[in-house]
């Protein structure tokens, strides 16, 4: 999902939180697999939910988890696959109440940690992001190396204004061996051009383009609204050159293009270049409003 970043007035406009099929892609994973107790009949019924997921048998998959607790009622990978399941089908009170039987447990602290990233889900839902947090907060504590649990609560403290949290998890991330670099970089930029630390934030835009050529057309216009404010037109104009090279052969990308026009005429007005600028502006006409 495409995010505009510089309107007609050339603000700022920090994205918002991914909707819930983004979401899940980050938390369900069909066929997801646990550690598991070999050879136990709670384990075996496990194992045959797991092969219904992935044959999107959602039905029979909850019935063999049933059938895996009712074998052993703290059985931790069932318990987290039903909340699992239940937040798939978008049935949220289910989930928080499959959570919240898995809490009471002494179930492997993975397993608790996914209860509390599952019930953080639900509150989202709910828009009740300080309760997301706080569950967020549990998540990690219990399993500190989960690269997933940071881009979560990253997404959280967002929505919550809570930038130098959100930082922090983005640092971690990285820190871990991000498996895909160029986006928590550009979620770490995001973050820094709204806190207006502008050479911050062109450093993680140079290096998510660095890392992800194929993003870098819409990522040289986010480059170059930070060279911008910090007066570095020619830079600015350069960006905007390279994104007008790719983005002006996709019909789809005519918002990108209007953004990369205004914010090249508005640099090349800085630097005396007029002409160049109005030449800009004609093009910018030409684009209709309602592909902007």
């Amino acid at each position: 999902m495409d995010k505009q970043r510089i309107s007609r007035g050339n603000s700022y406009r920090p994205a918002a939180l991914l909707p819930l099929a983004i979401i899940l892609a980050a938390i369900f994973t069909p066929g997801v697999t646990f550690a598991v107790t070999k050879n136990s009949p709670a384990a075996a019924k496990y194992e045959e939910s797991q092969k219904l997921i992935k044959a999107k048998k959602y039905t029979e998959a909850f019935a063999s988890i049933d059938e895996s607790l009712k074998l052993d009622p703290e059985y931790g990978p069932a318990l987290v696959q039903k909340a699992a399941l239940h937040l798939l089908m978008e049935q949220f009170d289910k989930a928080e109440e499959d959570c919240r039987e898995g809490l009471k447990y002494k179930i492997p602290k993975k397993n608790l940690s996914q209860c509390h990233k599952i019930l953080a889900e639900c509150y989202v839902q709910e828009g009740d992001y300080k309760r997301a947090e706080t569950e967020m907060d549990q998540a990690i504590k219990l399993q500190p190396d989960a690269r997933k649990n940071y881009q979560f609560r990253y997404k959280v403290c967002r929505v919550l204004k809570k930038y130098d949290k959100a930082i922090a998890d983005c640092n971690s991330v990285l820190a871990m061996g991000s498996e895909f670099p160029a986006s928590d970089l550009i979620n770490r930029a995001e973050i820094y051009m709204v806190q207006k630390r502008y050479r911050d934030a062109i450093n993680d835009y140079s290096a998510a383009i660095k890392s992800d050529e194929k993003r870098a057309e819409r990522l040289y216009v986010d480059r170059a609204y930070a060279y911008q404010m910090v007066g570095m037109h020619n830079e600015a104009v350069a960006d905007c050159t390279r994104a007008l090279a790719h983005l002006s052969t996709n019909k789809a990308n005519k918002r990108h293009d209007y953004q990369a026009l205004k914010l090249r005429a508005e640099s090349y007005e800085k630097l005396g270049k007029k002409d160049l600028a109005a030449a800009d502006r004609k093009k910018m006409a030409q684009i209709d409003d309602y592909e902007i």
